[in-house]
């Protein structure tokens, strides 16, 4: 089922108390490095085959009775009164051509928390492709929100209530499994009107109800809070400054490396849009050249994990012990080369969030594989994660823990 999200992230592993750096980067990895994005559907996945070390992006969704488009440019909107949400960072707006949308109020800086809104409905991944399920859920909310709701866009038409819940969960929900060890999807008012865009400028995250704590309820109203409590919270940071009167627009496509042409057709096929980011819609030699470095950021990934694969395998298949440690380094040291060409690529590209987190735990892990110190690689990873996830999630509460860990050392304190 289509939504907004990819798979495998870093969740259902509490920081160590006293973390071992090998071990523990390990352990990272073998966490995954999807970024949490819009889902789409099952039989799809492997339409666009990446590597295990980036997969990416968020997903959001559209308004009512539109055709949810991807433009960064700043539309021509007037303003839409919402007096339930804070407005302090955007307004949501009427555009001419794409439907609803939010609008910058002022600029915005890299790190900051946009939206934090309580899940409307949360959907376990047992029940993802129970239409009833997603009925039954839609039914249970207040006559209010179930008009909220059904307002949301259905990229997939249809009539009845029961088909069109269906319709809009899965035009708009939110992967979680990134987040939350259950799984499963969720879905929005507020981050429903996020339109898409393959440059986005936001990304999304989640609170599980595990984690929900009653001090962020305070502010909520009763209904608010309550559903907090029992869906989640769902919430989207800046990923770069952002100039005020601009779109807030997060990635729905989670195949960041496919080309435009195929990109376009995904969307098209789930959404029922074109995209228009620049990306897609070049208006420029550089932007032009978007597939290319793309491609080489595959490249790249595929790269990596030929490396992992051969670091893996390796032996004492050469009697000649010094001659082996010469192969194993020269392994890492062209895992790591590939690595420097995907940083500087995703950053050329402006894809600095979780891709680039990924990218320097990877770096982490190779260098302290060499023997080198990977606090350097840690410390960037950190950087991008709390500006994607907040300083108290829990990828970054865990690197605050390693590299806590590993100050103690240097300083002789551990």
């Amino acid at each position: 089922m289509p939504r907004k999200g990819t798979t495998r992230n870093f969740t259902g592993i509490a920081p160590p108390e006293q973390p071992d750096l090998n071990s523990l980067i390990t352990a990272l990895e073998g966490l995954g490095s999807s970024e949490p994005s819009k889902k789409t559907s099952s039989q799809d996945k492997d339409a666009h085959p990446s590597s295990g070390y980036l997969s990416t992006p968020d997903l959001d969704s559209s308004a009512a009775t539109r055709t949810p488009s991807t433009s960064a440019a700043t539309p021509s909107i007037t303003d839409v009164e919402d007096p339930d949400r804070n407005p302090q960072w955007y307004h949501l707006t009427q555009t001419k051509d794409r439907g609803l949308a939010l609008i910058t109020a002022r600029r915005i800086p890299a790190g900051t928390l946009i939206l934090s809104e309580p899940a409307l409905i949360k959907i376990p991944l047992s029940a993802e492709n129970d239409s009833s399920a997603i009925d039954t859920k839609v039914k249970a909310l207040s006559k209010s929100e179930r008009k909220q709701y059904l307002q949301l866009f259905n990229a997939k038409g249809g009539g009845g209530h029961v088909s069109q819940a269906s319709g809009i969960y899965n035009s708009n929900c939110y992967d979680t499994k990134a987040f939350d060890d259950e799984g499963g999807s969720c879905i929005g008012a507020m981050s429903s009107r996020i339109n898409h865009s393959c440059l986005p400028n936001i990304t999304f995250s989640y609170v599980p109800v595990a984690q929900v704590t009653m001090a962020m309820t305070v502010g909520l109203s009763p209904v608010d809070g309550v559903n907090a409590l029992r869906c989640g919270i769902m919430q989207f940071r800046a990923i770069k400054n952002i100039s005020k009167g601009k779109e807030l627009l997060s990635n729905y496509e989670k195949s960041i490396f496919a080309g435009r042409k195929l990109r376009s057709e995904r969307l098209r096929r789930h959404y029922g849009f074109d995209c228009l980011c620049e990306a897609c819609a070049p208006t420029s030699e550089f932007w032009e050249r978007s597939d290319a470095r793309r491609k080489a950021m595959e490249d790249c990934v595929r790269a990596g994990a030929a490396y992992e694969r051969e670091w893996m395998a390796r032996g004492d298949h050469s009697e000649d012990k010094h001659e082996e440690e010469e192969a194993h380094k020269l392994v890492a040291e062209n895992a790591i080369a590939k690595l420097r060409k995907l940083e500087g690529l995703l950053l050329k590209e402006g894809l600095a969030y979780t891709p680039l987190a990924n990218c320097y735990k990877s770096l982490a892990r190779w260098t302290a594989r060499m023997g080198q110190d990977a606090m350097p690689w840690l410390e960037k990873e950190q950087q991008v994660v709390i500006r994607c996830f907040g300083r108290d999630s829990l990828r970054a509460r865990t690197l605050a823990a390693l590299l806590s860990q590993k100050g103690d050392v240097a300083t002789g304190t551990g």
